[in-house]
């Protein structure tokens, strides 16, 4: 027989029940659990190690000691692992209260205001409840035994779930079964496994868009290993997913930007080869020739085509950058008559510039693509209906809410902003048009390169500046940009290099460059103007060329970009052998590609490809002089 003691004073064998039957054995448990079972190590009707996991069950701190008859060790033992906590021999019954109150000692006990199974249960309810992790317990079934509060915030809600599944929860909420087919699986999985599970859940809600968990779901197994429930609990992970979409956004653009600059670089040689044949051609022609104006529209394409790529290069930051005190109503005149053009014979352009003409400082050949741009678009936005684009200039304060809800979120700071606004009233926008916008190469046209508003992002941020867009479906699209003003009295230009235009020179030029066209256009060029033209594929020829030739040479022509021996270390090479040779570099990219140091050492220039012959020789005027 087991006696059960239900001694609650210091652990003693104060009172005893004596039970005969597994019914009553199981009755007493429920009812009121006692610290200690006595069990016998032999029973007629049951037995004895069928009650070790049901005691185990009802209480993990109950302790089960058993008696037999014989003190036989292997039988303790055996006892021992079936789950008993002692063992006593009817020898040694005066060893029982000791042992008895030993074990009870052990106990770990709860603050005395927690004593009893209610307080008990609250204080660890309100343990998960305050836990940022949405936890929830479900029985074999899938039916909810127990929400906390970052799961269901709603007390009534959490209430109602209780006995409900994952179905009635999809219904109730009128959300995707899928969620609750997902959910079911995995608690499945779980039990037939015996094994944690863990799946990712996209769950919608009302305000916030899709949220994003990973969901955990591991067994609860009883004393006698079946599994009795499932606890799960999920971590929100849209914060890092939205990281995450940001990050491979940022390298697609990276990858991209590299793909468009290297293009443009390679386009850029191209064209200073067409430009620089043309001119040539030019040259020796009479204005009054019937091929004078085939030839100069050559050159004025080449020059359109030199904008394309500078739109390239700007998105990939590599740019050309030559800022400098820009009044937007001036820069809208300078291409009030290349916009009349660009647009469809059925829209109207108006211009409404402020009348404080706001001043920024910028790059004036850029901020033109952006205004083409934007009008361009603008334009085939109203495709061939009658409408509108509005083209305005104007100032405002802008505070570091306005800014941070911009396209442009560089963390910019409040301050003046001059604006230049595009509004037209075509097709307008949806919100999904309105996230992808400047992606590179998406484009709403049937035929389009998808480049032009991802050049003028590229643009916009080299600037410092930002955007802002107004768009509905049907109601047309308000583009504004913006650019930090500055203060600015004298607008006119700085004194620029008028070169000579019948320049004659002497001596001997080295010309540097990887593309066998460049050296030839170039060459032929230098040869026009007079100079004797010496030339290397790349800097470590040129190194060899230079030493050899060294005083002769007036100046060199040195490419950046090139093999075995690049422009920045050929031009140190070539000062270690003369330190004061004059150098003009040339590249397709941009300036700030560049070292500062190049500069510093005096008697150094750059140009950017494609170039004209007239400003070619105006940087070889300035050095030489």
């Amino acid at each position: 027989m087991p006696w059960i003691s239900s001694s609650k004073k210091k652990r003693c064998l104060a009172s005893f029940q004596q039970v005969a039957t597994y019914e009553n054995f199981v009755r007493h448990l429920e009812q009121n659990p006692p610290d200690v079972v006595l069990v016998a190590s032999t029973l007629n009707q049951w037995n004895t190690k069928k009650i070790f996991p049901i005691c185990h069950a009802t209480s993990k701190t109950m302790s089960i000691i058993v008696i037999n008859g014989l003190d036989d060790m292997r039988k303790a033992v055996e006892w021992m692992k079936a789950g008993a906590d002692d063992y006593l021999t009817t020898e040694e019954h005066d060893r029982l209260p000791d042992m008895v109150s030993g074990r009870e000692e052990e106990r770990i006990e709860l603050p005395s205001h927690l004593n009893g199974s209610d307080n008990t249960i609250k204080f660890y309810q309100s343990v998960l409840d305050s836990m940022p992790l949405q936890i929830g317990v479900y029985d074999p079934d899938g039916r909810y035994c127990y929400v906390n509060m970052a799961a269901v915030k709603s007390s009534e809600m959490r209430q109602w779930l209780i006995g409900k599944t994952d179905f009635d929860y999809c219904r109730e909420r009128n959300v995707s079964m899928t969620i609750a087919e997902q959910r079911q699986g995995a608690i499945n999985r779980c039990i037939t496994e015996r094994t944690t599970v863990e799946f990712e859940e996209s769950f919608p809600t009302h305000h916030e868009g899709n949220r994003y968990l990973t969901r955990f779901l591991s067994p609860v197994f009883d004393h006698a290993g079946s599994v009795v429930h499932v606890a799960g609990f999920s971590i929100d992970i849209t914060e890092s997913r939205r990281l995450e979409a940001q990050l491979q956004y940022a390298q697609k653009l990276e990858s991209l930007g590299i793909l468009a600059g290297g293009i443009a670089h390679d386009f850029n040689n191209l064209l200073t080869v067409m430009l620089g044949h043309a001119e040539l051609i030019k040259a020796q022609m009479s204005p009054d020739s019937s091929l004078y104006d085939n030839v100069q529209r050559i050159i004025r394409s080449s020059h359109r085509a030199a904008g394309l790529c500078q739109q390239m290069l700007a998105y990939a930051g590599k740019g050309k950058l030559v800022t400098k005190p820009c009044p937007l109503n001036t820069m809208l005149t300078d291409i009030r008559e290349f916009l009349e053009v660009s647009v469809s014979k059925y829209v109207h352009l108006k211009y409404r510039p402020s009348s404080a003409s706001p001043v920024i400082d910028g790059d004036a050949d850029q901020l033109h693509q952006v205004v083409i741009n934007l009008v361009t678009n603008a334009s085939e936005a109203i495709g061939d209906q009658e409408g509108t684009v509005a083209i305005s200039t104007g100032a405002m304060q802008c505070d570091e809410e306005y800014l941070r809800n911009t396209y442009v979120d560089d963390e910019l700071p409040e301050g003046q902003y001059a604006y230049i606004e595009i509004a037209d009233n075509g097709s307008g926008m949806d919100e999904a048009d309105r996230q992808v916008l400047f992606d590179p190469f998406y484009t709403t046209k049937f035929l389009g390169r998808g480049l032009g508003l991802a050049a003028v992002l590229g643009i916009v941020r080299s600037h410092r500046g930002a955007i802002t867009i107004d768009s509905e479906p049907k109601k047309g699209s308000t583009i504004r940009v913006l650019f930090p003003a500055i203060e600015w009295d004298d607008f006119t230009d700085e004194d620029k290099w008028n070169p000579e235009p019948s320049w004659h020179a002497s001596g001997t030029v080295l010309v540097v460059d990887d593309e066998e066209s460049m050296l030839v256009m170039t060459q032929l060029m230098m040869k026009k103007i007079g100079f004797t033209v010496l030339t290397a594929m790349d800097g470590l020829e040129a190194v060899e060329v230079f030493s050899k030739h060294c005083k002769d040479i007036v100046l060199v022509l040195l490419d950046i970009t090139m093999p075995r021996l690049n422009g920045d270390d050929a031009f140190w090479e070539l000062r270690k052998i003369q330190d004061d040779i004059p150098i003009l570099l040339l590249s397709g990219y941009g300036e700030q590609i560049l070292s500062r140091q190049l500069f510093e050492a005096g008697r150094a220039d750059f140009i950017h490809k494609p170039y004209s012959m007239a400003d070619l020789i105006g940087k070889m005027q300035a050095l030489l002089a």
